[in-house]
């Protein structure tokens, strides 16, 4: 959940900040 987004979120850019909501969602589903 929000550890598996924190973990992609090292992993992703500065600049994918906005777009985490969207990536939270994929990893969701």
């Amino acid at each position: 959940m929000a550890l598996r987004w924190f973990l992609h979120s090292l992993g992703y850019q500065p600049d994918d900040m906005t777009a985490r909501t969207g990536q939270v969602n994929k990893v969701e589903e």
